[in-house]
């Protein structure tokens, strides 16, 4: 059986000459833009009507008008949709699909679902390095830098939180206070400079740096009142004004200590701190404290920030670099739960009394000691909420967690460990500390004294600082410095701690 205009079986269909998605005007049958279900069911015997070339067998009825043109057979090795209600494998697109059956919709785009909007999501999605070369805290449309790397390309703008914080930091964003606010309240953000003062602050520096010489004094005074996110503006501002990298005038213009606390002032926060833990791991042996100051009391948003600016400035992930560098298995695994950035911020998932009694069991309630416990409940439970675990512990089992510490683990663990503990219970005694540590005895660590001043001096913690080391050495910590450094390197920072 054939019908009108229909070539016999087995002989070859002539080219197709009409416009794509059309077929040709058929004996009886209504025009190809005739309203669905106005078409008699087609029941073509296998051979006799071969399928076009480029669109796949039909099911019933010919394109309708409003619908997208198919592309037809699926490339090699994808498949065709799924049967409904059921998604396409895991990380795999919908292929093109057929017509559907009527009264059903065709298959939703690539990552929804049936009936759900399109998603938008924010730059900087959690868990995803940037591409090298990308800054940290740059203002918007501006690259960030950092001391002997090419200036990166893009940034992000700072965003604005109505409540707590995303998961992740964007990269551009301001850094926030190191300190933890306390429960329910949020940490200061900083003022961003506009365009005007940034103009204005670019002008007194290229007017500082002009002629024999440069005035450092006019320098410092620039540098010195502004916050870390302010001076990466400065930055961004200046060489988009006079078309020279700032900190390469620095270099050319300055030397010694007072060129590296310039350059380090310069620097994006996040920047500093993947070069700090760097220099922990770098060379001979590690420096486990140093890498405690840095990462101890962070929130997720800034252990994410550092992780992704140290990814982009040494070319490898912060966790393989610092696990890599460790001897002893358990340290590895204590930094790897500090370095994970799962900590519960909001202190709702802790049980007070289950933790200490936890603590308990896997210390001396037990014979040997359990010690992932200890670093899981050091890494994941609010800063606000471990002094209450340890003053729960203590008044159930007559012991200080320092002293459970001493007990249960030995050597450079137990030492690293009991860091920690300082850290979380009291970071900015614990950082008055590691300055007074810079310049004591003979001589200053003056590299050490440089990278605690630029990564600190922002408010709050500025003061914070200043008032525990008052309250731990009788002495201010702006006459300590004084008594160790001297000239506009002395100069600098005190201006910065003022």
């Amino acid at each position: 059986m054939s019908y009108p205009g229909q070539q016999p079986y087995g002989q070859q269909y002539p080219p197709q000459q009409y416009p794509p998605g059309q077929y040709p005007p058929q004996q009886g049958y209504p025009p190809q833009n005739a309203p669905p279900g106005q078409y008699p069911p087609q029941q073509y015997p296998p051979g006799q009507y071969p399928p076009q070339q480029g669109y796949p067998p039909q099911q019933g009825y010919p394109p309708q008008q409003g619908y997208p043109p198919q592309q037809g057979y699926p490339p090699p090795g994808q498949q065709y949709a799924p049967p409904p209600g059921q998604y396409a494998p895991p990380g795999q697109a919908y292929p093109p699909q057929p017509y559907p059956p009527p009264g059903q919709q065709y298959a939703p785009p690539p990552g929804q679902y049936p009936g759900q909007q399109p998603l938008q999501y924010p730059p900087g999605q959690p868990g995803q390095y940037p591409p090298p070369g990308q800054p940290y805290a740059a203002p918007p449309g501006q690259p960030g830098q950092y001391p002997g790397q090419q200036p990166p390309q893009q940034a992000y703008p700072p965003q604005q939180y109505a409540q707590g914080y995303p998961q992740q930091q964007p990269l551009g964003q301001p850094y926030v206070s190191p300190q933890p606010a306390p429960p329910g309240q949020l940490p200061p953000r900083q003022v961003a400079l506009d365009p005007g003062q940034v103009s204005q602050a670019a002008e007194q520096l290229y007017r500082a740096f002009k002629g024999l010489g440069c005035d450092k004094d006019a320098i410092i005074r620039t540098v010195s009142n502004k916050t870390s996110y302010q001076m990466v503006q400065i930055v961004h501002g200046y060489k988009a004004a006079y078309g020279e990298d700032l900190i390469k005038r620095i270099k050319s213009e300055t030397s010694g200590n007072l060129e590296r606390l310039l350059v380090a002032v310069c620097t994006p926060l996040a920047e500093l701190d993947a070069i700090a833990v760097h220099d922990a791991i770098h060379g001979f042996g590690t420096d486990e404290d140093l890498i405690v100051e840095v990462m101890g009391g962070k929130s997720n948003v800034e252990v994410n920030a550092v992780k992704q600016a140290y990814a982009a400035l040494f070319g490898k992930p912060l966790e393989q670099a610092v696990t890599n560098d460790l001897g002893s298995r358990e340290m590895r695994k204590f930094f790897t739960c500090v370095i994970s950035a799962g900590r519960d911020e909001t202190g709702t998932a802790s049980n007070i009394h289950a933790d200490a009694d936890a603590l308990y069991r896997a210390g001396e309630g037990k014979w040997g000691t359990e010690e992932s416990t200890f670093y899981n409940i050091l890494a994941t439970r609010a800063y606000h909420v471990l002094p209450q675990i340890f003053q729960a512990y203590e008044q159930k089992y007559s012991k200080s967690i320092q002293k459970v510490i001493k007990s249960e683990f030995s050597g450079q663990l137990e030492r690293v460990l009991l860091a920690y503990v300082d850290c979380v219970l009291n970071r900015p005694a614990f950082l008055a500390k590691r300055f007074e540590k810079t310049m004591y005895g003979l001589g200053t660590d003056e590299k050490r004294l440089i990278s605690l001043t630029a990564r600190c001096r922002d408010q709050p913690l500025r003061e914070q600082i200043k008032q525990a080391y008052q309250g731990l050495h009788n002495k201010t910590l702006i006459s300590r410095i004084k008594g160790d450094t001297s000239g506009h390197f002395e100069t600098l920072l005190i201006a910065l701690l003022q």
